[in-house]
């Protein structure tokens, strides 16, 4: 079995089956939908005719409903995908289109997508496997479709750790299963998460010694500023020196 059948045993359908930070979840959700809203005019009419999306590494499928419920309904969910044949049970309980299946060889043909969203999931496999996994995403991606995807920022967990060593605390160390991301495929890179981690792996830590509960008022409140900041132009070119552990980075294929 493997690490994330592992963490479907123990998890199940909670949110923690693929991070603890529910509030940090909540804040991914969001800014997909605001970057995918601002990527299709919301009055535009399909008629019966909805926008594809595919979710990539869709964990048990917890996220994946979070990020439907920020996207307009002309988005239809045809498919989410992950390895883990435990987690896509899970996906499967939540009435989801859930498929075992390995992001770096897809099964879906050519420009089948108008919106490929992948989070925190390319960050698991090596370097030359994500180089594969994108080039099939963009294989499936339409022409005019949009990619996000959401992973560590090893540059911004630099600074992050700088700062808290600046400060007398120890560092965030890179889970032993996450690799880096590459950043010359995407055309955009957007700093979705800096206020949050500031406040919560910084700020907080400096008074109380101790990260916050996720589920606190703290946590909450930071994570309502977060995404008011994110509904703003706030990306990471005009933003300061990113010190969030992630970015979200973005994609538009182009039209023939």
């Amino acid at each position: 079995m493997n690490h994330w059948d592992e963490r479907a045993k123990e998890h199940k359908s909670a949110p923690s089956a693929s991070w603890a930070d529910v509030q940090a979840m909540g804040i991914e959700a969001h800014a997909i939908g605001v970057h995918a809203r601002r990527h299709v005019s919301n009055d535009y009419s399909y008629g019966d005719d909805k926008l594809q999306w595919l979710d990539v590494g869709c964990a048990n499928g917890y996220l994946t409903r979070k990020i439907k419920e920020q996207l307009p309904l002309f988005f239809n969910l045809r498919e989410c995908v992950d390895l883990s044949p435990g987690m896509v049970g899970l996906a499967l309980d939540r009435g989801l289109p859930a498929f075992v299946e390995d992001m770096r060889a897809l099964d879906q043909p050519d420009n089948s997508y108008d919106l490929i969203t992948c989070v925190r999931a390319l960050q698991n496999i090596d370097i030359p496997g994500q180089n594969q996994a994108i080039a099939e995403m963009k294989r499936v991606l339409k022409p005019g479709g949009q990619l996000i995807v959401v992973g560590e920022s090893a540059a911004g967990r630099h600074r992050l750790n700088f700062l808290r060593g600046k400060a007398g605390m120890e560092s965030l160390p890179l889970a032993p299963f996450n690799y880096p991301e590459p950043r010359c495929w995407a055309q955009r890179e957007v700093a979705h998460m800096d206020y949050y981690f500031m406040m919560t792996r910084l700020i907080y830590p400096m008074t109380y010694t101790s990260l916050p509960s996720f589920d606190s008022h703290f946590s909450e409140k930071c994570a309502t500023i977060q995404r008011e900041l994110n509904q703003s132009e706030h990306d990471a070119k005009d933003a300061l020196p990113m010190v969030g552990c992630q970015t979200m980075k973005i994609y538009t294929k182009e039209t023939a």
